[in-house]
């Protein structure tokens, strides 16, 4: 993933890293930046809300740009919708082989975006989805042994190190799943770090609760219809419409686009 990312900043000035929750977008964001930082003596930058940005531009320098969540943290906001795509044109002009940029968004939220905004906005970045079961051996390895030695200790204990390669080899590994375990607790506990890997889905909740309206109806849908064919799911939407006395989407096609292969 680091490699890929590298490779398409050198002919790009603008990446996108896109995935579901807790994939590892920022995770691989961050990484990009200490290396173009430590390596091409670039100063790098991490952007809260995209109209700073001219804020921390310098044509002068040689400057990298993170921009997390950039499109919304849970969903996209239309209201704003002109302001950001004037912005967006701006930072691009302005994006060059001194001046790149990194952007990181939940994959439903992207395609939002794309739904929205005009279609060569989407064009402006060179898209990489994130997907854990990427990572390789060596890779999980490095990402569990860095935050156990910055966390915890340098010398890792006989007891952790018997284990190392079933925590690698989890199904829920990932550098978020890691990283959220070591910034919640000042000391290492092989059988809560196993619990913590085989529920490390806490997250979800929250998610769910900060979803617009329309997207939690068609999650519950789905989550409701019998069989997951686009029928069903659209059954059990308007059962649930009708439930609330809610006025029905127009189009419950564009949600599913935006949530499949994402939530």
């Amino acid at each position: 993933i680091f490699q890929e990312a590298i490779s398409k900043l050198e002919t790009n000035n603008i990446i996108l890293f896109s995935g579901p929750s807790k994939s590892g977008k920022s995770f691989n964001a961050e990484m990009i930046l200490l290396y173009k930082f430590t390596v091409e003596g670039f100063t790098p930058h991490k952007i809260d809300k995209i109209e700073d940005f001219d804020e921390f531009y310098h044509e002068e320098e040689k400057q990298i740009f993170l921009f997390d969540d950039a499109f919304g943290k849970y969903n996209t906001d239309f209201s704003l919708a002109d302001a950001f795509n004037r912005k967006l044109d701006a930072i691009y002009s302005q994006s060059d082989d001194h001046h790149k940029c990194i952007f990181t968004s939940r994959e439903y939220i992207f395609k939002s975006f794309e739904n929205y905004s005009d279609h060569h906005r989407s064009k402006f970045f060179k898209k990489i989805t994130v997907e854990v079961d990427k990572l390789d051996t060596i890779e999980r390895r490095s990402i569990f042994l860095n935050y156990y030695k910055n966390y915890i200790s340098n010398k890792m204990s006989a007891n952790t190190e018997m284990f190392l390669e079933n925590i690698i080899k989890h199904k829920n590994f990932s550098p978020e799943t890691i990283r959220a375990y070591f910034t919640n607790n000042k000391e290492f506990d092989l059988s809560s770090f196993f619990n913590h890997l085989n529920s490390p889905d806490e997250y979800l909740e929250k998610d769910f609760i900060n979803l617009s309206e329309e997207k939690k109806i068609v999650l519950l849908s789905t989550l409701l219809s019998l069989n997951g064919n686009i029928t069903s799911i659209s059954y059990s939407y308007r059962q649930i419409c009708d439930d609330f006395k809610i006025n029905k989407l127009l189009s419950i096609n564009n949600i599913l686009h935006e949530l499949d292969g994402s939530i």
